[in-house]
């Protein structure tokens, strides 16, 4: 009895404490986790410019005058060696130089040209191992004026006073001219490259190195400069021709250089280029055959510039009346 009386007083002890106590706190409830931001979008790349593309057409200024040069080098060492065994060799070294004013009369895109050029200095240089000075050979031409006049490609050059023509002045006359059939067909950007007209080159430019008629020419557009206002593009050529000479030698040429094209006043400015080349084959020569080996190095230069206004006007009053026709 005793202890049931022990067990209820402790009980109710409990649950006095219970009642007088106070009641547990509720448990805090968690933060909400924070959405993270979505990421950005990166911006899409932007799409690069165009290349500036630029047109290198080739033209006249009818009434404009130029003041130009071209000049063609070469030399070679040459072995000849019968069939008896016996072997020569000899040395020689050839400039052609032209140094005019044109004053271009009339010019079309369609193919119609004439100018008047006054050969200012027209000579040939020749020099070979057998003697101490060279020979110069001065063209009767030097220090008159020819008339070059060209329809659809067909090209004549005639004397205003009457002198004959060389044939090889005939025949390359106007290589400064010629040079524009390297020109693309279509517009180009900087960087850009393209063959030129192979069969143009074979039939004007090769006639300068007579060193046949197959003929590959890669151009190379490497910029564009300002000069004086003028925008000038640069231009880095590789040709590499072959052929045969009088159909028993065999010849090759490798070239490279610069050339400098006005694109505003759409003349080559500069056409610099050199390399190097070979003829070997087998000629009959006195009843023998002779076995021929040379080589040897190369030359093309041309420039131009358009003359100042004050030394047109100088020109211009003191031109023959039987130009101004």
């Amino acid at each position: 009895m005793r202890w049931a009386l022990i067990s209820i007083l402790f009980l109710a002890t409990i649950v006095v404490a219970d009642e007088n106590s106070e009641p547990a706190p509720a448990p805090k409830p968690k933060p909400e986790a924070k959405a993270k931001p979505a990421p950005k979008a990166k911006p899409a790349p932007k799409a690069k410019p165009a290349p500036k593309r630029y047109t290198l057409r080739y033209g006249m200024q009818e009434g404009a005058r130029y003041i130009g040069a071209n000049t063609v080098a070469f030399s070679l060492k040459t072995t000849v060696r019968t069939n008896n065994k016996k072997e020569t060799s000899s040395e020689e070294s050839v400039e052609r130089t032209e140094r005019f004013r044109d004053h271009v009369k009339r010019f079309s895109a369609r193919g119609l040209l004439e100018l008047d050029r006054e050969y200012q200095r027209l000579f040939t240089k020749v020099r070979t191992s057998e003697r101490e000075r060279p020979d110069v050979d001065q063209s009767p031409l030097q220090g008159s004026t020819v008339r070059i006049a060209e329809k659809r490609r067909r090209r004549s050059i005639r004397s205003v006073s009457g002198l004959t023509i060389p044939p090889f002045v005939r025949k390359t006359v106007g290589m400064e001219i010629d040079w524009r059939d390297v020109l693309p067909r279509e517009s180009v950007a900087i960087g850009d490259a393209w063959e030129a007209d192979a069969e143009a080159v074979a039939r004007r430019i090769a006639p300068y190195l007579d060193s046949g008629s197959r003929s590959v020419m890669t151009i190379r557009f490497e910029g564009v400069d300002v000069t004086d206002g003028q925008r000038i593009a640069r231009l880095y050529i590789d040709w590499e021709i072959q052929g045969m000479r009088d159909k028993q030698l065999y010849t090759k040429a490798i070239l490279a250089g610069d050339a400098r094209f006005d694109i505003d006043m759409q003349r080559f400015v500069l056409i610099d280029i050199a390399g190097s080349f070979t003829v070997n084959g087998a000629i009959i020569a006195n009843g023998k055959i002779e076995i021929i080996q040379s080589e040897g190095k190369v030359l093309l230069k041309s420039t131009l510039r358009k003359e100042r206004e004050e030394a047109v006007s100088a020109a211009a009053a003191q031109e023959p009346s039987s130009i101004k026709k």
